[in-house]
């Protein structure tokens, strides 16, 4: 899951995720997706589970970063509502927030000079950005029945950036 991906439905294993403040669709146009989806799993009655994609940049303040910690704090919150409205039909709904993670799009950013990956790993406490696996067997888990009596959580995978209330510098 990636955050240029919009939307990816898949109803026929009993989930919808809903990526991100899905780019040019707008947030409104997400949750009316995820809605009409939905409702195919309440007619069946027999619950399901939806994870949006948010960001540790949804829970925290990032400089420079205005736009995408509103629309990533608005994923976050519609995340919660959508757990609480569909709670009653056994639909658990949670949120994956992942932090930087070693994508092609962080390499590329990198090796143009527009990211510092060095400075990256030093401000994060566990010492490496995340790995796609990382985010991937999180989702297993939340989708999981091992998770079963967790929703309307954010969950994030972020090497305790977040945490770590004293961040070293960046610069």
């Amino acid at each position: 899951m990636t955050t240029e991906t919009a939307i990816y439905p898949d109803l026929r294993g009993r989930s919808v995720c809903v990526t991100g403040a899905a780019r040019g669709l707008g947030l409104a146009m997400a949750d009316a997706f995820v809605r009409a989806g939905c409702h195919v799993i309440m007619r069946e009655g027999d619950g399901g589970v939806i994870l949006t994609t948010s960001s540790m940049y949804g829970v925290t303040a990032g400089p420079e970063r205005a736009a995408y910690c509103a629309t990533k704090a608005a994923v976050a919150a519609l995340t919660k509502v959508l757990a609480v409205e569909w709670a009653p039909f056994g639909i658990r709904v949670n949120a994956l927030a992942p932090g930087y993670v070693e994508t092609d799009l962080v390499t590329r950013l990198s090796a143009a000079g527009r990211l510092d990956t060095e400075a990256l790993l030093r401000r994060t406490p566990r010492g490496r950005l995340g790995r796609p696996e990382d985010i991937a067997h999180l989702a297993l888990f939340l989708a999981s029945g091992v998770s079963a009596n967790i929703t309307g959580q954010v969950v994030v995978s972020d090497g305790g950036w977040t945490a770590d209330g004293y961040a070293v510098a960046l610069g």
